[in-house]
Parts: C-alpha cells; sequence; structure tokens
C-alpha cells in the first residue's frame, strides 16, 4: 500500500493546474459545443426569424447557430387518425403550403428530441410523453430525406453535435424565411441586369415585360454564398433541371406553373 494512502481524498491530478500549464505553453482553449434539446412554438420562433426552411431541411437558429430541426403539431386528435401526428423533416409540400398561406396551423412545435410529448386532444387533453414520431408521407418523397423517426433523428443529431457545415458563417448572416440573405432581391436584380438578362445555359433573352423568368441560382446551393463566382443567371427553364432537388421543386405548385407558362411563352417566341 502506497505509505501516503489516508482516508482523505486527494486528487491525482490538479486540473486547476494543467489549464494554466496549457495556457502557459500556448495551447488553445476549445469551448466543446454539447447537443442541447430545443422545443419552441413554430410561430413564436418564426415571427422571431429564428426559422430557415431549405433544400437541406428545416433549421432553427439557438444561440447564433443552425441546428437541424423538425415540426410537429403537439396538440392532436390521436383516437380520430388512429395515430400519433407525423414531424416533418423537410421543405415538403405540406410545409410549402404552410409557407404559402404564411401562417402555420396552431399547436406547431419546432424540435430535435428524439421523443416528444403529445396532448391528446380525444382524451381530455391527456399528456402522451415520450413519443417516437415517424416522418409524413410527403417528406419521405424527397431524395435528401434520411430518417423515418424521431429517434432516428435526434440520435443523429445528438452524435453530429451542431450542424458544422452551416456553423460559422450562418450565426453572422441575417436570413429570410427561405434561407436566403436579407439583400437577395437587390442582389438578384443587381447580378441579373449585369448579365443583360441571359441565360448562361442556353442562351436566351426575355422580354423585359418577362425578365422574372431569369433567375439567379447558387451553384453550390449554398442561399448565403453570394460571392460573384457561385451566382449563374439562368432561365427557369435551366434553372429548373441543374439537379435533383430542383427537379423536385419545379415539379409542383406555383414553380411548375411558371415553368409550363416560360416553356409556352418560349416555344411562341420562336415561332
Amino acid at each position: 500500500m502506497d505509505s501516503n494512502s489516508n482516508n482523505s481524498s486527494t486528487p491525482l491530478h490538479d486540473f486547476a493546474g494543467l489549464a494554466k500549464l496549457l495556457d502557459d505553453l500556448g495551447f488553445p482553449r476549445v469551448d466543446k459545443q454539447t447537443f442541447r434539446v430545443v422545443k419552441e412554438d413554430l410561430q413564436k420562433a418564426i415571427d422571431a426569424k429564428n426559422v430557415v426552411f431549405d433544400e437541406d431541411g428545416i433549421k432553427y437558429k439557438f444561440e447564433g447557430r443552425l441546428i437541424k430541426a423538425y415540426v410537429y403539431k403537439k396538440r392532436y386528435y390521436v383516437a380520430r387518425h388512429k395515430d400519433l401526428p407525423k414531424f416533418h423533416i423537410a421543405n415538403c409540400e405540406t410545409i410549402q403550403s404552410f409557407i404559402a398561406k404564411n401562417r402555420f396551423e396552431s399547436d406547431y412545435v419546432i424540435s430535435n428530441a428524439k421523443l416528444v410529448d403529445v396532448i391528446d386532444i380525444d382524451n381530455e387533453n391527456a399528456l402522451l410523453e415520450n413519443k417516437n414520431l415517424y416522418s409524413c408521407k410527403n417528406c419521405l418523397k424527397l431524395k435528401n430525406v434520411n430518417y423515418t423517426t424521431t429517434s432516428e433523428f435526434g440520435t443523429i443529431q445528438e452524435e453530429s453535435d451542431f450542424d458544422s457545415s452551416n456553423t460559422h458563417r450562418s450565426s453572422a448572416i441575417e436570413v429570410d424565411i427561405n434561407g436566403y440573405t436579407k439583400d437577395w432581391s437587390t442582389v438578384s436584380k443587381s447580378v441579373r441586369e449585369s448579365k443583360g438578362y441571359t441565360c448562361e445555359a442556353c442562351g436566351f433573352i426575355p422580354k423585359p415585360a418577362l425578365y422574372l423568368y431569369i433567375h439567379l441560382h447558387h451553384i453550390n446551393n449554398n442561399k448565403i454564398d453570394n460571392s460573384p463566382s457561385n451566382l449563374q443567371c439562368l432561365c427557369i427553364a435551366c434553372h429548373a433541371k441543374v439537379d435533383d432537388s430542383h427537379r423536385e421543386r419545379f415539379s409542383k405548385g406555383d414553380n411548375l406553373l411558371q415553368l409550363n407558362n416560360f416553356l409556352k411563352y418560349k416555344q411562341e417566341s420562336f415561332k
């Protein structure tokens, strides 16, 4: 037995001294980012400009960082639907319909937790705790959706911690609800004007009244990267087919309607 052993608890290492030693040696201090569960009323978060919907999913601005999240309806008619509510992980058809109305239905929550609480309206508002929700069918149709349950989503996010691809630059740049920088309309108009409203893919130039069909595309799909080398003037037809994500986006709703109108106009202009 060690002759210094006794009943008092003596630490083997003085970590305060170790920290000072590392500082003296010039080692940088690292502030480890730990996974934090977030839960907030969705509409309040949107009103506070803390939510972004883009091709990469739904993100929540938390402590100056953008973290991946999902939304679900907390108060739900469980017995009537014979199921728990579904959660939305992407900018799916359902989410787009809410955005188009500029208002989400009441009782929607944004979160990143593995398990959630649901209030069963059919059962006198009984609280159903720690439920694992399944993804909505419209989200699952999208190619970039890789999560089928909240438990799977939360586990992966916990392992990867904060979304490192957006942490630093996004925290310093203010974005709108669609993930574009606040000055995007000004940037878009300026660049399109400088390029003569000419599609850089097919060379088409519309009449001035139809300049709205000339879009400005982020080549790397990062909506906050407005560097000149990342911006490309494209007609809506060329923009709609740059990749699978864009093909999906222009295959329905107002985007599809605008695309069809342009194709009709383009065809008639060559007659």
